[in-house]
């Protein structure tokens, strides 16, 4: 019996774990990576919006250059 109460608080809990581990170190700016974006275009463009909506991407947006 406590092997299965093992097994399920580590389904639940682990998962939550990792979740909160990963906003607390996002929230200290551990968790970024700078990335430039370099382009024109339609493509440049959109990867720009991706980079803006996706938060917890772990990408930060350090650099834009939009060439002709």
């Amino acid at each position: 019996m406590v092997w299965v109460f093992s097994w399920t608080y580590a389904l639940l809990l682990l998962p939550l774990m990792r979740a909160l581990v990963k906003r607390a170190i996002h929230k200290a700016g551990q968790w970024q990576k700078e990335t430039i974006i370099i382009g024109s275009g339609r493509n440049a463009t959109e990867a720009y919006a991706a980079l803006q909506s996706g938060r917890d991407s772990g990408l930060q947006r350090t650099g834009l250059y939009l060439g002709r």
